[in-house]
């Protein structure tokens, strides 16, 4: 099967399916968890133009530099040609990352294809080319959409033809799967044990070397970057399976059944049920989806795209099914699609599936992707986009912009300085109570722009339970530590409540972009300088690890960087 010449529509296919990612990526900005922006791209910013906002994890060397890595070599390359500014490196991180995904569904017509005929290929490439999920996570920098391809490669290399230069690409994938993302070691590694069994002496020595070499090489990059071998690999293992008892009972063992579910309109049920009738013909497959699920569902903390490995290979034994018909009997010849029943059912269903998903528009779907941290901006695809990103796209291009507030949410939702760009003042709303001396009278004299909320209700203020000598004030049914400033939704105003509850409104702000839930302020002194800062670069959340990261590091733990790290040039 491997000698079959490829099918002619495979390059018309991925073609479509690159127009499709890019302008899904293009046409809109947002999240499917705070992870994207401050874990990849925020860091790699901070690489290659020097501000950033840096959580704890880069900061203690929990993450390794591999994705962000990727990441800072566009943005370099962009630097290099004069494309320095949100507008061009934005796009092409995008485009680069959908390039990339392409890999998805070309793996996936080779594995449906070798396992089971060519329209079972052809069908697995349709569905892998055009699934919402494999369509709009495409352009994202994450390490489940970066090891998926891998792995499904390395299904495609375990199923052919063994040799020795198929071995050692089979070691060398291997290994790459765990260091991109290590918690799919388990099917890495069964693949690698079958890949043994099957080769000859030298193949498997080939196997083995060649994929000891590629993890001591991804051990030597973790002393350059982080000054240990395999430092972020040791740290991020202790931090979630050893240090992580703050997450237990936070999930439902089902938890990924039910996203799965949801998620294909229940095909995936078909396809587990016909595939457990089948098992001589697609035990492998069925077998790789529980590998990766399964030890996923262990976890007490659950996030749909952890899985995401398991989307494609679903999908591909539900294109077999499509091909074969629940009997499950094979074909040895290409039947028109036109011709067969299933598979004008199954791709239909597909079809409405995936339209309805990029729409926002499955019953439910909100649910998915939703963090239950609660980390999270909007997760959408062509609707409701959170508009967070517009408004810091448009601050970026402002030659007015010389400092901005964001009183609408903390750091890790924000877009940070990788949509900002600008080396200016970057404050969030605790600022206004850990800065000392800004006021509503001198508020100017550090930022030009304010992001703030739709227009809200002010309710009581009240005292925190634990600290009586902390007030909060209620905005919109929710409660908020004093100082704070509120877009007043009786006289249209950012009004600025002080410590002890007394309000006025701020002068000299006008609204500059309403999107409904968000508005963009400016002030009306376009020439007055604001404090700069030494260097911009923040350092969010690290001091509430301290204790954690001594248990793991011990005397090798790093210093708090007290006050975010903020520090003035006058």
């Amino acid at each position: 099967m491997d000698a079959k010449p490829l099918w002619r529509g495979l390059w018309w296919a991925l073609a479509a399916g690159l127009c499709l990612r890019a302008a899904i990526s293009l046409w809109g900005d947002f999240t499917i968890h705070p992870d994207e922006v401050f874990q990849y791209l925020e860091p790699a910013h901070g690489l290659v133009f020097g501000n950033s906002v840096e959580y704890w994890e880069f900061y203690y060397g929990g993450r390794s530099w591999l994705v962000p890595g990727i990441v800072a070599s566009v943005l370099w390359i962009c630097g290099a040609f004069g494309l320095d500014e949100p507008a061009y490196y934005i796009a092409a991180v995008k485009l680069f990352f959908c390039l990339i995904s392409l890999a998805i569904p070309f793996s996936m017509y080779s594995i449906g294809r070798r396992l089971f005929g060519e329209l079972s290929g052809r069908l697995s490439l349709v569905l892998g080319t055009f699934w919402f999920e494999l369509v709009g996570y495409a352009h994202k920098p994450m390490t489940e959409f970066l090891a998926t391809p891998l792995l499904l490669f390395l299904i495609v290399l375990t199923i052919g033809s063994m040799s020795p230069k198929r071995a050692a690409l089979l070691g060398a994938v291997a290994a790459l799967v765990v260091a991109v993302r290590f918690q799919y070691a388990v099917p890495a590694a069964v693949l690698g044990v079958m890949a043994l069994l099957r080769g000859t002496a030298r193949e498997r020595l080939l196997v083995i070397v060649v994929g000891l070499a590629t993890i001591a090489a991804v051990g030597l990059f973790e002393l350059l970057t982080w000054g240990e071998w395999f430092h972020s690999y040791w740290l991020n293992f202790n931090l979630n399976l050893i240090w992580n008892e703050f997450r237990e009972d936070e999930s439902s063992w089902y938890q990924y059944l039910a996203w799965l579910s949801l998620a294909s309109g229940g095909a995936i049920l078909v396809a587990a049920a016909a595939s457990a009738w089948n098992l001589q013909r697609r035990w492998l497959l069925l077998a790789m989806a529980i590998l990766i699920v399964l030890p996923h569902m262990l976890q007490p903390h659950k996030e749909y795209r952890f899985i995401f490995a398991a989307i494609p290979i679903w999908l591909i034994l539900f294109a077999d099914i499509l091909a074969t018909g629940l009997s499950g009997r094979a074909k040895d010849t290409v039947t028109g699609i036109s011709k067969n029943y299933w598979s004008k059912t199954g791709l239909g269903w597909a079809a409405a599936v995936s339209i309805l998903g990029l729409l926002n528009a499955i019953p439910f779907q909100r649910h998915l992707s939703v963090a239950y941290s609660n980390e999270i901006g909007k997760i959408n695809y062509l609707r409701e986009q959170d508009p967070i990103f517009e408004a810091y796209r448009m601050l970026s291009g402002d030659p007015n912009f010389r400092g901005l507030l964001d009183i609408t949410r903390g750091y890790f939702n924000t877009g940070g300085y990788y949509y900002l760009h600008r080396h200016v003042p970057f404050y969030q709303s605790t600022a206004l109570r850990q800065i000392e001396g800004i006021s509503a009278e001198n508020l100017r004299n550090y930022v030009s722009h304010i992001v703030a909320t739709s227009a809200s209700e002010i309710g009581r203020i009240g005292r925190l339970r634990d600290d009586e000598s902390t007030a909060v004030l209620e905005i919109d049914g929710k409660f908020r530590i004093l100082p704070a400033i509120v877009h007043r939704g009786e006289t249209g105003r950012l009004v600025y409540v002080g410590r002890e509850g007394g309000s006025e409104v701020l002068e000299g702000w006008e609204l500059t972009a309403d999107w409904g839930e968000v508005t963009l302020w400016s002030s009306d002194d376009r020439e007055s300088p604001v404090r700069r800062w030494k260097e911009y670069k923040i350092f969010p959340d690290n001091e509430g690890r301290q204790d954690t990261m001594k248990q793991i590091l011990g005397e090798r733990t790093p210093p708090p960087v007290p006050l975010y790290g903020i520090r003035f040039a006058d």
